[in-house]
């Protein structure tokens, strides 16, 4: 079974489709098989947007040197979903060839038509599989002896599929998310084009890990925003190009306190990132027209608190489109 080209797709879309599907029974999940992390990614709607209209992605991904973009046929997908269970020790993570995932993902994948779907499934599943029947439904499983033998693929219907490790797919629901992160998610509405979500607290072990590592890499500086990751409790972010509020983000702590230094903290990133995006917007070539549009959006940015919650949203501009549809075209 090849999940290799399937994966790529995933990524770069996030770059990330809470489906509804009855299938098997399996063994209910305990609290550490829990998903901690979660996206949703309305492709279609992505490719609809005003501002996204003739806008020509691969070449941006070929520009961004993202490999294998011939691979990625964003224009035959309508919605990718997905959760991810992060491992408590993910930089020591080793798998061998035909070894189990010690980790459990979904995937669903939604197409725009019956022949999108069967070619992206067939050349997963012809990769080398075993079938299996279970209670009516069809699931595929690799045996190429490489690819992790704890993977499903299932077949929804003529324009969606899913795939991923087998105490996931072969639950009865859909309901893979810790708590945290189930009730997180809902931050931000459904509608959006574009969610992300992350329980960083279930993941303080793996969290901790990766920041210690970075702040191997990065300057002295950066530290700080490292740090802010840190403090926080769950994170969510949404993306909607046609939406007023283009881009939310939204942060949890665990108290007041720790709430007001994070948004303080959040603050004062954002103030650097607005002293030195106007400095750019002024020095450049656009319009006065579109500078004025970017030194709005720019200005707007701040952090505010709610209770435990900390938001951040950029509101689209009057003329945003025009300021795009310039971009397109360099």
């Amino acid at each position: 079974m090849n999940v290799s080209k399937t994966m790529l797709s995933c990524l770069i879309l996030i770059g990330s489709l809470c489906g509804q599907s009855v299938v098997a029974q399996s063994e209910a999940l305990k609290d550490a098989e829990r998903s901690t992390i979660v996206f949703d990614v309305n492709v279609k709607k992505f490719r609809d947007s005003s501002m996204m209209k003739d806008f020509d992605l691969k070449r941006m991904m070929n520009k961004l040197n993202v490999p294998n973009t011939n691979d990625v046929e964003v224009s035959k997908m309508n919605r990718v979903y997905g959760s991810i269970q992060v491992p408590e020790s993910p930089l020591t993570l080793h798998i061998g060839p035909g070894e189990d995932l010690p980790l459990n993902f979904y995937l669903r994948f939604e197409f725009k038509d019956k022949d999108s779907a069967e070619e992206m499934f067939n050349e997963i599943k012809d990769g080398g599989s075993d079938t299996h029947e279970v209670n009516g439904k069809t699931y595929y499983s690799p045996n190429d002896g490489r690819t992790p033998p704890n993977l499903r693929l299932h077949r929804i219907d003529d324009t969606t599929f899913e795939m991923g490790t087998e105490k996931y797919v072969m639950q009865s629901d859909r309901n893979f998310l810790t708590k945290r992160l189930a009730d997180f998610w809902k931050q931000v509405p459904g509608s959006t084009a574009m969610r992300l979500s992350l329980d960083i607290e279930s993941n303080r072990a793996a969290v901790s890990e990766l920041i210690e590592m970075a702040k191997l890499n990065v300057p002295a500086e950066v530290e700080g925003m490292l740090n802010l990751v840190g403090d926080m409790h769950a994170f969510t972010m949404g993306v909607d190009l046609d939406a007023k509020k283009m881009l939310m983000l939204r942060a949890s702590a665990k108290d007041s306190e720790a709430t007001e230094k994070l948004r303080k903290g959040l603050d004062g990133i954002l103030a650097m990132g607005k002293y030195a995006g106007m400095q750019q917007v002024q020095n450049s070539d656009m319009e006065e027209e579109e500078k004025k549009t970017l030194t709005t959006m720019l200005s707007g940015l701040k952090a505010t608190a709610d209770g435990n919650v900390v938001s951040i949203n950029i509101e689209k501009a009057d003329g945003l489109e025009n300021v795009v549809d310039r971009l397109k075209n360099q």
